[in-house]
């Protein structure tokens, strides 16, 4: 009986942690696991943070209606992974934008993974574009599209930007002892978001810093950066170049 209910027992507790692991990042699950307790504590770390975000959202969300909500997960289902992949963790998830934090395990190498996941992240989100592609024309063989059925697949091909920054920034838990939630605050985490919006305007799918130029050319040539331009950072009175990692 002892066995049995010490059985019962364990099993539980590695589901809960299963569970945990779902809703918080893996060193905050293995801190508490270790630790048996959360606090709120945090401390300034050099980090670099990728910001991916999904283009036309408003379009799409008033065209799918809750259907947008699975589009959502198969898209964060390879997101998330392609983060995963390269040592990197979720920050959050803010409906359709995605915060990642590369550094937390002390890698040298965090801003060559954030810049090999944001790619990897634009080639699966083209991945599943030509998906829908290849099912429109099997629909096409049989009948012709209907309005509202164009409007849905111009709505499901979805594109995204990611910006990349990095820096020393604040990493840890902040709340209270009631509700806390881990997070990153700095000025390169807000830098990472302005650099996603850029995208857009210069009609590529990734944008970084100086910063994670440098850090990566000190440890590869996998990849060339070409500058941009300099651009005014809100709240700064200094330019800051941008660049596109090839």
């Amino acid at each position: 009986y002892l066995a049995a209910s010490f059985n019962s027992l364990s099993s539980t507790i590695s589901n809960l942690l299963g569970i945990f692991q779902k809703f918080v990042s893996k060193d905050v699950v293995e801190k508490a696991y270790t630790e048996h307790q959360i606090l709120l504590e945090g401390k300034r770390s050099n980090l670099t943070i990728l910001f991916s975000d999904i283009k036309s959202f408003t379009y799409r969300t008033e065209t799918l209606g809750n259907d947008i909500i699975d589009l959502l997960n198969v898209h964060y289902d390879r997101v998330i992974h392609a983060v995963h992949e390269n040592s990197g963790v979720i920050g959050s998830i803010i409906g359709d934008a995605i915060l990642a934090i590369y550094g937390t395990n002390a890698s040298r190498k965090k801003s060559l993974e954030a810049v090999d996941s944001a790619w990897n992240i634009t080639k699966l989100t083209a991945m599943l574009r030509d998906k829908m592609i290849l099912r429109r024309k099997e629909i096409e063989k049989q009948r012709t599209l209907t309005v509202a059925e164009e409007n849905v697949y111009k709505a499901v091909l979805i594109d995204v930007g990611v910006g990349i920054d990095g820096g020393n920034v604040f990493y840890g838990n902040i709340g209270s002892n009631e509700h806390m939630t881990n997070t990153v605050i700095g000025d390169n985490v807000n830098s990472a978001s302005r650099l996603e919006g850029l995208t857009r305007i210069y009609h590529l799918p990734v944008i970084c810093s100086e910063y994670v130029k440098e850090e990566v050319e000190s440890i590869s040539n996998k990849y060339t950066f070409f500058e941009i331009d300099t651009v005014q950072v809100k709240g700064k009175t200094e330019g800051k170049k941008i660049f596109f990692p090839v």
